[in-house]
Order: structure tokens, then C-alpha cells, then sequence
């Protein structure tokens, strides 16, 4: 940012056109870094996760497991999982943090949640968990278990 050739004329003292250009040239790295710092503190926008399937209503949901896997297609030890979630009472949902298939998902799983890959474990139990909340299937003296695939 240069001084105004107007400027510079009014200013007589060489020293003041100095003290002025530095100040003009501080305020210019301020600004710039200013603009760096909103813009690395910025929040970004996080993706909401997808309700894939929801169960019928003639399933109970008072038991729930959440079982978060990170996985592009289910695996013999997923599949085994979920039918023993299944046999054990439980509403099971089955949270992936990628993109899948839901042709490959097994019946047992009730609940098909796409997590984006926002939060591996713990994020995606919390995001699940406000994700039932929203769906009104939480009940208040129900049970959760929380399970991941490692």
C-alpha cells in the first residue's frame, strides 16, 4: 500500500512519510493475518448422518446396539455380530463411516446409518445416539450398547 502521492506532498518530514508507510504496511499483515486466523478457526459445516432403513413397528426398541463399523462392504465377523445382537434381544444399529451398499446389509440390522466418516467411535456413538433421539425411538429407561468392529 503505497502513500498517496498527495499525501506524501503534505508530508514534510521524510521521517513521518517513513513512520506512516510502516505503519500502513503493520496494518496490511494485521489484516492479512486476521483474515488466515477466521478463516483456519472457520467451523465447518458437518454432514448430517443418513437414515438408510428404519425399522418396522413391530420392532421393540427398548434394548438398542449401536455397532459402528468403518468398513466398504460387511465381512463374515460383522454379519456373525449382528445376527448375535439380533438373537440377543437387541434393536441393532449398524453405523458405517463410509459408503455402503444396503442391498449387502443383513436384515438383523434394523436401524442403516451412514455416519460421513465424521467422528470414528466416539463421534459416531454420539451422533447416533442424537440420531435416535431424533427419531423418537430412545426410549427413557431403555438400554444402549455401544460396539465398534475393532
Amino acid at each position: 500500500m503505497p502513500i498517496a502521492p498527495a499525501l506524501r506532498r503534505r508530508l514534510k518530514n521524510p521521517a513521518t512519510a517513513r513512520v506512516y508507510q510502516g505503519s500502513l504496511n503493520i496494518l496490511r499483515r494485521a489484516a492479512i493475518w486476521h483474515d488466515l486466523l477466521l478463516a483456519r478457526c472457520a467451523r465447518r459445516a458437518v454432514p448430517a448422518v443418513s437414515v438408510r432403513r428404519r425399522p418396522s413397528a413391530a420392532v421393540d426398541t427398548d434394548r438398542i446396539a449401536v455397532f459402528v463399523i468403518h468398513a466398504e462392504t460387511l465381512d463374515a465377523s460383522h454379519r456373525r455380530a449382528l445376527r448375535a445382537l439380533a438373537a440377543a434381544g437387541y434393536c441393532v444399529a449398524l453405523v458405517n463411516n463410509q459408503a455402503f451398499d444396503l442391498e449387502d446389509v443383513p436384515p438383523e440390522a434394523a436401524f442403516v446409518i451412514e455416519n460421513h466418516n465424521v467422528g470414528r467411535d466416539i463421534g459416531a456413538y454420539i451422533r447416533t445416539l442424537r440420531c435416535l433421539q431424533a427419531e423418537g425411538v430412545l426410549p427413557s429407561l431403555g438400554r444402549v450398547l455401544f460396539l465398534n468392529d475393532s
